[in-house]
C-alpha cells in the first residue's frame, strides 16, 4: 500500500514525459501514446481517468495548453508559433481551446502578466517611505496645480461678470432710446411710406430704405439733442 502512490505518480510522469517528447507532433494522440506505453486505449483511458479524473485526449490536450501558457509567459514566441510548437493543427483551433481552458485568449497573456507585475511590485523607495510622508509629498505635488486652477477660475469669473455687465447696460440703454424715440415720434410727425414710381417692383426696397433713414435721423436729433 505504501508504494501505491509512487507507482501512480510514476505512471503520470511517464505519460507526461511522452507527451512532452512529442509536443510538436500534432499526430501524437491517444493511439500513439497507448502503443508507446504498451497498453490498450481502454486500459490507458481507465487508468488516467482514475488517477487524474480526465480522459486520455483531455489529459494530452490540457498538458499541451499548460506548456503553451509557460511559453507565452516567457514570451518565447508569438501565439501562432506556439500553437504549432505544442502540437495544435492551427492557431485558430489553439485559440479556441486555450480560451476554453483559461477563460481568455492567448494574446492577453503578456498583458495580464505585465499588469500583475506592476500591481504586485512596489518601488523600494515607496516601501521604505512612511505612509504619512507619502501623503504629504503627494499633497505638495498637487498644490501648485490647484493654486493655478484657482487663479484661472477667479479671473475667468471676473471676466464673465464684466461681459454680462457690459451687455446688460448696452441693452438697457438701447431699450430706453427706443421707447423715447417712439414716444417722440407719436407726438411729433408721421412719415408715410414712399411709393415706388418705377416700373420695376423690386425697387420698392429703395423707397422703404429712404423712409427708414428719415425716421432714424429724426429720432436721433430729438432723443440726443
Amino acid at each position: 500500500m505504501s508504494n501505491q502512490p509512487s507507482l501512480h505518480d510514476e505512471f503520470i510522469r511517464k505519460v507526461t514525459d511522452l507527451i512532452e517528447a512529442n509536443l510538436e507532433n500534432e499526430q501524437f494522440g491517444v493511439n500513439e501514446l497507448s502503443e508507446t506505453l504498451g497498453v490498450s486505449r481502454s486500459q490507458l483511458h481507465r487508468k488516467l481517468n482514475t488517477l487524474s479524473g480526465k480522459s486520455t485526449s483531455q489529459f494530452i490536450r490540457e498538458h499541451r495548453l499548460e506548456k503553451a501558457m509557460e511559453m507565452l509567459q516567457n514570451n518565447v514566441a508569438t501565439a501562432s508559433e506556439i500553437a504549432y510548437r505544442v502540437g495544435f493543427s492551427s492557431p485558430t483551433y489553439f485559440n479556441t481551446r486555450f480560451s476554453e481552458y483559461y477563460g481568455y485568449p492567448p494574446g492577453e497573456v503578456k498583458y495580464r502578466n505585465s499588469k500583475i507585475s506592476s500591481d504586485s511590485i512596489e518601488k523600494p523607495s515607496e516601501l521604505k517611505e512612511p505612509l504619512h510622508i507619502r501623503k504629504d509629498s503627494n499633497a505638495e505635488n498637487r498644490n501648485p496645480f490647484s493654486r493655478k486652477n484657482t487663479i484661472i477660475a477667479v479671473f475667468g469669473g471676473l471676466f464673465i461678470i464684466a461681459v454680462f455687465y457690459f451687455i446688460y447696460n448696452n441693452s438697457k440703454e438701447g431699450d430706453l432710446t427706443s421707447s423715447e424715440a417712439v414716444e417722440t415720434l407719436s407726438k411729433s410727425i408721421a412719415v408715410l411710406p414712399f411709393k415706388n414710381l418705377s416700373d420695376d417692383n423690386t425697387n420698392q426696397y429703395f423707397a422703404d430704405g429712404m423712409r427708414d433713414d428719415i425716421i432714424i435721423s429724426y429720432l436721433k436729433s430729438k432723443v440726443f439733442q
